[in-house]
């Protein structure tokens, strides 16, 4: 999973992105994203309540993410 994280975020690149991350999970990768990417926007999406919360709390901090159910 961390191998496949670090991967992700060496692929990305670029200005003013819109990135989705579908079943985010507690919200790590997004975390990461958007703090290697602040000039972007990050939303997470997930379909589990408890997993929504987390991330939620996870990225409270960052006003580029959006944490979807």
């Amino acid at each position: 999973d961390k191998h496949v994280k670090e991967i992700v975020l060496q692929k990305i690149h670029g200005q003013d992105l819109h990135i989705l991350d579908v079943a985010c999970g507690p919200g790590e990768l997004v975390k990461q994203i958007a703090t290697q990417q602040d000039c972007c926007r990050v939303v997470g999406q997930d379909i589990d309540p408890s997993m929504v919360k987390k991330a939620k709390k996870k990225t409270k901090e960052l006003a580029n993410v959006s944490i979807l159910q």
